[in-house]
């Protein structure tokens, strides 16, 4: 059984939730868009907007390295008509596919087939001439690939990245407690370690 002070943490966190996500909504002016991002980031940013997923990359990580997300976008067209070849590397947490020759990791779901119809679906869903790029890497990017993902003709397109000694190129660096180990990680309010330092609404309603 949850201590009342439990039971006030929750109900405080989840009160700043609803203000935080309140608060997105109501100073968004693009509606209108496919948000693609590496990992689960997009995802979250749907959620607090309260939008339907117009993009596959939902729950999920694409590519290994730098350099296979920007290979990914490069050739965007190319790969969401490619079919998903799911593999069976020793990785029994979640399903994993390659996509063409893209690894692609469908980190909140249980099945191959949950996955094949929930990337099917979404894909589907995409605003081909509308589209947003969010890139994390924990130490950023070489300048050379920063250079190319700013290049690559999208609407907007960010690098984030974690506050370290050994951080390279990015936009947007994101400082953690020793309590925050993860982009995603939430503090004692509720206020995950990317909404603080990453104000995606302005992004969003950037050239929109």
């Amino acid at each position: 059984m949850k201590s009342v002070y439990g039971i006030f943490k929750k109900i405080r966190s989840d009160s700043v939730r609803r203000s935080l996500e309140r608060k997105a909504q109501k100073n968004l002016k693009n509606d209108n868009f496919t948000l693609i991002s590496n990992n689960c980031m997009a995802g979250m940013i749907y959620h607090n907007l309260s939008l339907q997923f117009t993009s596959p990359s939902i729950n999920i990580w694409i590519g290994e390295t730098p350099a296979d997300y920007i290979k990914f976008l490069k050739n965007l067209d190319y790969y969401l008509n490619s079919e998903l070849n799911f593999i069976h590397d020793g990785c029994d947490k979640y399903p994993r596919a390659y996509l063409g020759d893209v690894k692609i990791g469908f980190v909140h779901f249980k099945t191959e087939t949950q996955a094949r119809e929930s990337w099917n679906k979404r894909k589907n869903r995409i605003i081909p001439d509308r589209i947003w790029i969010i890139a994390y890497y924990e130490n950023g990017v070489s300048k050379e690939e920063y250079v190319e993902i700013k290049s690559l003709g999208f609407k907007n397109a960010v690098i984030i990245a974690d506050d370290s000694k050994s951080v390279r190129f990015c936009d947007v660096k994101l400082k953690k407690t020793e309590r925050e180990h993860e982009w995603y990680s939430a503090d004692k309010s509720g206020v995950r370690v990317f909404e603080k330092y990453f104000d995606y609404v302005e992004f969003l309603n950037t050239n929109s």
